[in-house]
This record gives structure tokens, C-alpha cells and sequence, in this order.
């Protein structure tokens, strides 16, 4: 069954599929981690926000039985500090590999997602990484 949702959502990955396909895995607040299937990503208006780390609202067609569509978004943030700094970087993507692996697809979890997004929000103000690492 495929249903459309508006949902707040962060890029874990993407990886190419065939010649210029990508498929994007998302961490949604509503419909938990899905993978979605960008066709032309290249060309696509999606390019911009099928990024490692964008965090935005995402008009999405998802599939229960295959791979989901994102058919639009709005409201994007980059997280420029985050990208900007290697090591930083690194943690946040470390941070970002964590709530993938601990979270099966398709479940929801909500607290987990508020928690990620806080995160990096805080990295993004500049929470320095010893306090980091004190958590990590």
C-alpha cells in the first residue's frame, strides 16, 4: 500500500544505483528509516537535499512493500559549521551511523529522531566535542 506523508526527515546516505539513480536512506519522524528511490538524481530538483546530513520536510510517497519516492520538500537545513569542519564532520556522521544501526526500518521512533536532530543542531552551534565525547 502507498501512502503520502509530510514528514520532518534527515539523510543518512545515498548510494548510486545503475547510471545516474541514486538511493537515498531518510530517518523520518513519522515513518521511521526508509529507503527512497531517486531516479536521475543528477538532474533531479532533489539533488540539493539527498545529501549526507540535510535535515528537511519531505513530501513523501512511501511504500511498505519496496522503495518510497520523495515527491517534494521544504523548510532544508544544511548544517553549514557541521559540514565545513572534517573532524566535526566525522562525529556527526558517526552520531548519524548510530541511530541507523539501532534502528530496524520502517519503525518509528520519534524520541530518537528529536534526539538526532537536537545533536546536531547543538554540534552546529558549536557544543564543543570534548563535551562530545564525553557522551559518545
Amino acid at each position: 500500500m502507498i501512502q503520502s506523508i509530510t514528514s520532518q526527515g534527515l539523510v543518512l546516505y545515498n548510494r548510486n544505483f545503475r547510471e545516474d539513480d541514486k538511493l537515498v536512506k531518510i530517518f523520518t519522524e513519522q515513518a521511521g528509516k526508509r529507503m527512497f528511490f531517486v531516479k536521475h538524481a543528477g538532474q533531479s530538483k532533489l539533488a540539493p537535499v539527498i545529501q549526507p546530513l540535510v535535515l528537511a520536510r519531505f513530501l513523501l510517497r512511501i511504500n511498505d512493500d519496496g522503495l518510497s519516492y520523495i515527491e517534494d520538500y521544504h523548510e532544508v537545513m544544511t548544517f553549514p559549521k557541521i559540514n565545513s569542519d572534517l573532524f566535526v564532520m566525522a562525529y556527526a556522521t558517526y552520531v548519524a551511523a548510530l541511530a541507523d544501526a539501532s534502528l530496524q526500518d520502517n519503525q518509528q521512533d520519534a524520541p530518537l529522531f528529536a534526539f538526532l536532530q537536537k545533536t546536531l543542531e547543538l554540534m552546529e552551534a558549536g557544543l564543543g566535542l570534548s563535551s562530545f565525547d564525553q557522551y559518545f
